[in-house]
């Protein structure tokens, strides 16, 4: 078979693409208009002046039918995804892996509304869509204070009880006994310190 030249591939793929958007925008989209209208309850458009204005819900009642059916698929189960172990070893692993599929889905991202949108979308518009992605955007908070002793703020400013987090006791090399050590904080506290001044 002769290989395919770089300026043919282009035109192909072109081709396709045009199609593809002429289907959605064409004869897709009239269906879809056409379902939901059905599924709305709004008229035909040719009703007849002094005639019976009845608009039937078959689309209506049909996808509100099997729209249980289908959810029950994927959420009447313990697991909707379930890592399957290797051996002895991979039990626990595989166990704690199919816990956090399914906290992370149903918990933290809505999954039953996620798919309960998904099937109705299928069901009217013939695809449904679920995008996937890792957010790692860190989040932040802000949080202000007005006028804090600085020895109750407690873990909010790093401290505890006036000194810095992770300073330990130490002895006093004066023989004082025990004193805390004080954190840079507590240094700064104290205000800037006057410059010696230099001899002439």
């Amino acid at each position: 078979m002769a290989r395919i030249k770089d300026d043919e591939l282009k035109q192909i793929c072109h081709n396709e693409l045009t199609s593809s958007t002429g289907y959605i925008a064409g004869e897709l989209a009239s269906e879809r208009s056409q379902a939901m209208r059905r599924y709305m309850g709004e008229p035909f458009g040719d009703e007849v002046k002094g005639r019976s204005q009845v608009v039937t819900r078959e689309v209506l009642e049909t996808v509100e039918w099997i729209k249980p059916s289908l959810m029950r698929m994927f959420t009447d189960v313990d697991n909707a995804v379930e890592f399957s172990a290797r051996n002895e070893d991979d039990e626990a692993a595989a166990e704690q892996e199919t816990d956090l599929c399914t906290h992370a889905f149903f918990q933290q991202n809505d999954g039953f509304l996620n798919l309960y949108s998904v099937v109705t979308d299928a069901l009217l518009s013939k695809t449904g869509v679920l995008k996937v992605w890792w957010d790692d955007t860190p989040e932040e908070e802000r949080e202000e204070y007005e006028g804090p002793d600085r020895h109750r703020a407690g873990p909010a400013d790093g401290r505890l009880d006036g000194r810095a987090r992770g300073d330990q006791p130490r002895d006093d090399p004066r023989g004082g006994g025990e004193h805390p050590q004080r954190g840079v904080q507590d240094h700064l506290d104290q205000g800037p310190h006057p410059h010696r001044a230099l001899p002439a």
